[in-house]
């Protein structure tokens, strides 16, 4: 018998026996896409220019609002691509991939392995350079046994500060947050030990970070008779975490509550979910409620979002945008066929919480889709894990990426399914970076237990690459020595009393780093967009508001299509506008240039249309 860790097994202990599997053979470094070759020297150029545009993103985030949703990117026109080889574990049962995190630009990576040496847990970070994932710093080593550390980790923006959760350390479970030292090369702990209150209460199955490092949220999900609880800690004076308002209970026994967990941006509004949470004497619905900190108190925003049957383990895995305002929950056993799903959900009005779309269900039974769910900072991009889907061999698992659109109210994918190998159960954890463009995707149980990860780059094509000579211009990662560190001092931001905060944007998008560096074609004249853009679907914005604000605003998703001219980026003034777009006519119509793009003849005459959707209409 040997045991494995899994988010997907239920509490009281993090250890399930299971049978030995037959050993799989090792894998060649292929790029995951069934049995897909690994990508053509034209594929790694186009990467390797996404990377290094995203090595000059801003490491923090400006105060507008981001919840404005790409529709632009669908399954035709992007390309998923490896990111270097796969990332192995390095030890018989250790599980490598239970847990995963990315910086905000995805060129940081973070990797659990809860079952190192004795179950003691290990964690290790990487950097992107040069095409390698290569160690950032030294292991980060639990001495205890048992303590599981590496069960749940989450990375500040940057990627130089992580906290690692422990759930089983002395039965009670703990939580060390670290920061990266480069003069030293190592990961140095700053504050105390965050230790669990109870015997048995797995304090650090879940953990978040806020954006810049300064908020942990904490997830206790065993204690109490499995009622569960969750924390919100502050980083005071350099030295020391403080709880941040009241801690967070379940109202009833054997809901594990903080099962899951996930803070935004600021550190004001905290989701977490309670996967056995029964409703109407339906055991293990499950249930997510999302909290505001108010007046120094957490307060429950709208109603809690439940399940609708029994074993549905809704809230199993959960996300949050940088706002706060979107969330992505897992229900990995919802449906006739226990295929799982997962829902997103918008804060609406100041109101409530409503459904975005329909439910994303897996393709086949008993997939666990939702097992594992992440969101970009924007709201815009969700990636989902389905650990046993059998699409690859018995447990292989895959993972999806969607964005919603629009026209249809629906989420697309993009892309192909992202399959393990069989026994994998790839999609046990996946992350997404905070601008979207990447993510990175676990399989803890690959070769005997080993464990793995790969990081894909989602790549648009709707641009020419010249693929002669790659351009120097292009090196490998920034030095962490030249990074942003995080933030040690908590925010003094005064606290929004009404409801959550809609002032965070997101990374620069992926769409501009794969644009043409040229000047305009020959003969066309540079104009920028006279149409109104919608923006986090109430906020009406024109390019004087970007004029206004060049630095902050212009580096924000799709300013710089819609207002070249304004952002002083020519090669954009050939391009679609990706924005929503207000439409001058009685009804007030909001549409994109995908809209304009199925009647072109007609629409593209529409006041500014020519202007803004200036691909679409130059045919």
């Amino acid at each position: 018998m040997v045991f494995l860790i899994t988010k997907t097994v239920l509490l009281l202990s993090f250890l399930l026996a299971a049978t030995t599997a037959s050993a799989h053979s090792l894998r060649g470094k292929r790029n995951g896409f069934g049995n897909t070759a690994t990508a053509d020297d034209h594929a790694h150029t186009v990467t390797q220019k996404l990377l290094n545009t995203a090595e000059q993103e801003p490491q923090s985030k400006s105060q507008e609002s981001s919840l404005s949703i790409s529709t632009k990117r669908f399954a035709q026109e992007v390309e998923l691509q490896q990111v270097g080889d796969d990332i192995d574990g390095s030890s018989l049962y250790g599980n490598a991939g239970s847990a995963v995190a990315l910086s905000a630009n995805g060129q940081i990576l973070a990797v659990g392995s809860p079952g190192h040496y004795g179950y003691s847990g290990l964690v290790r970070v990487y950097q992107y350079v040069s095409g390698n994932w290569i160690l950032l710093g030294q292991e980060i080593n639990s001495e205890s046994g048992g303590e599981t550390s590496g069960t749940s980790i989450s990375l500040s923006n940057d990627g130089l500060r992580i906290a690692i959760g422990g759930p089983g350390h002395s039965r009670s479970g703990r939580t060390r947050i670290y920061n990266f030292n480069a003069s030293e090369n190592d990961w140095q702990q700053i504050g105390g030990d965050i230790e669990g209150d109870g015997t048995d209460s797995s304090s650090g199955f879940s953990v978040s970070l806020n954006a810049n490092g300064s908020r942990v949220a904490i997830g206790a999900p065993d204690s109490s008779l499995l009622t569960g609880h969750a924390a919100i800690y502050e980083l005071v004076d350099d030295n020391s975490w403080l709880q941040v308002g009241g801690t967070i209970y379940a109202d009833d026994y054997y809901s594990a509550l903080g099962y899951s967990i996930a803070l935004n941006d600021d550190g004001k509004t905290v989701a977490i979910g309670s996967r056995l949470d029964r409703e109407n004497n339906d055991f293990f619905v499950g249930a997510v409620g999302v909290y505001r900190l108010i007046n120094g108190e957490w307060k429950i925003l709208g109603t809690e979002i439940s399940g609708e049957s029994y074993y549905d383990l809704l809230g199993e895995s959960i996300a949050i945008s940088g706002d706060g305002n979107r969330i992505v929950v897992g229900v990995p056993n919802e449906g006739e066929d226990a295929s799982g799903g997962a829902r997103i959900y918008d804060y609406s009005d100041g109101n409530d919480w409503n459904q975005v779309g329909e439910t994303i269900y897996g393709v086949a039974s008993n997939d666990k889709a939702g097992a594992s769910v992440s969101i970009s900072s924007d709201g815009s991009r969700i990636v989902i894990g389905s650990e046993r889907n059998d699409a690859g061999g018995a447990d292989a698992g895959y993972s999806r990426i969607f964005d919603f659109d629009f026209d249809s109210n629906s989420w697309e994918q993009l892309g192909e399914n992202i399959i393990g190998d069989a026994g994998d159960m790839s999609g046990s954890a996946v992350t997404i970076s905070g601008n979207g463009s990447f993510i990175a995707i676990g399989a803890p149980m690959h070769m005997d237990y080993y464990g793995s990860v790969k990081v894909i780059a989602i790549v648009e094509e709707t641009a020419p690459v010249d693929t002669a000579t790659p351009s120097a211009e292009f090196s490998a990662a920034p030095s962490v020595e030249n990074s942003m560190s995080p933030s040690s001092t908590p925010s003094t931001a005064p606290e929004d009393t009404t409801t959550p905060s809609a002032e965070f944007s997101a990374a620069p998008s992926v769409e501009s780093s794969m644009s043409p560096s040229s000047a305009p074609s020959a003969g066309s004249v540079c104009e920028d967009s006279p149409m109104t853009m919608v923006l986090n679907r109430t906020r009406l914005r024109n390019c004087n508001w970007a004029a206004r604000d060049l630095d902050g605003r212009c580096s924000k998703t799709g300013i710089a299509k819609h207002c070249p001219v304004t952002c002083k980026q020519p090669q954009f003034c050939d391009s679609d506008s990706v924005k929503t777009l207000l439409f001058e006519n009685d009804a007030g119509e909001r549409h994109r240039c995908n809209w304009v793009a199925k009647r072109p003849a007609e629409r593209c005459n529409f006041v500014g249309v020519r202007e803004t959707c200036r691909s679409t209409c130059s045919v």
